[in-house]
């Protein structure tokens, strides 16, 4: 029950099984990677980090911490992720084959690498909204969303770099 250390951590790994999927609740960093599983990811502080496989959906969330979240290929038709922070920067890294709708919101200002549109909200928090479309998003329902949020802090939506053999 007494803190030995300050900065003291507990690290847990888990190993899941594809396809089944992940809720985790936490009060400090979440970092997952290489799970083949949608993940819904919350915590109070800290950041999070997430390297997410084609495919599947992310949910992060933090009251208090920065949010990364790479992502893979093409995101699922017809479903929403978010990935927010209340107080901390946001980073979302999408390839050009990620045939969706992105919609960002800030108080602060949006870095990205795609083109966007801006509509500002003056009087309102967060006071501007950034809409880009990246690849080519089913339309209707099928249509794939990914909504990108930090009420106080920046918002960055950049380009995954891509690998290519020179040969």
């Amino acid at each position: 029950g007494a803190t030995l250390a300050a900065g003291q951590r507990i690290d847990l790994v888990l190993y899941v099984p594809e396809g089944h999927p992940v809720t985790l609740r936490a009060g400090g960093d979440i970092e997952a990677r290489g799970v083949r599983s949608d993940l819904e990811l919350r915590n109070t502080s800290g950041k999070i980090q997430v390297r997410a496989m084609p495919g599947y959906i992310v949910q992060a969330e933090s009251s208090e911490g920065r949010v990364e979240v790479a992502m893979e290929g093409p995101a699922r038709p017809g479903t929403v992720q978010r990935i927010a922070s209340r107080t901390g920067s946001v980073t979302v890294l999408l390839g050009d084959d990620a045939n969706a709708e992105v919609r960002m919101a800030t108080s602060q200002q949006f870095a990205t690498d795609f083109s966007l549109q801006v509509e500002h909200l003056d009087g309102r928090e967060p006071n501007k909204a950034a809409r880009a479309v990246i690849g080519t998003p089913r339309p209707g329902k099928d249509k794939a969303e990914i909504v990108v949020e930090s009420l106080v802090n920046e918002v960055r939506l950049l380009r995954r770099a891509v690998f290519v053999d020179p040969e």
